[in-house]
């Protein structure tokens, strides 16, 4: 009978090895499969990010230059009603002092009923 253990414990030793190497082997091969989800996850992320990033500074520059040009077109058309009011004052200066003291009295008139 210690004959019969001694032959088949090998045997046993030798299967243990195999389940333990196939064993081994399947978990390397998840923890690869693993690294390789999480690499091309984390490259999908990435690109996301890089896309999101550059459609934001896309919009961040369109609303500056619409900025720029609101503020371009502003200066314009302020410069336009200075050079008309500078014609009228011109042509016109005694009604243009009337009418620049009938509007200082009367935001002087509203300033002060409001106190």
């Amino acid at each position: 009978m210690a004959d019969q253990n001694s032959t088949s414990h090998p045997d046993t030793s030798s299967a243990a090895s195999e389940s333990a190497e196939r064993f081994k082997e399947s978990t390397s091969q998840a923890a690869g499969h693993t690294r390789e989800a999480t690499d091309r996850m984390t490259s999908r992320v990435e690109h996301g990010m890089h896309r999101g990033a550059d459609k934001l500074a896309g919009t961040a520059e369109y609303a500056a230059e619409r900025s720029r040009e609101a503020l371009h077109k502003a200066r314009e058309h302020a410069g336009n009603w200075k050079d008309k009011a500078c014609d009228h004052i011109r042509d016109k200066p005694t009604q243009s002092l009337a009418m620049a003291v009938a509007a200082g009295w009367l935001l002087g008139w509203v300033l002060h009923r409001r106190h």
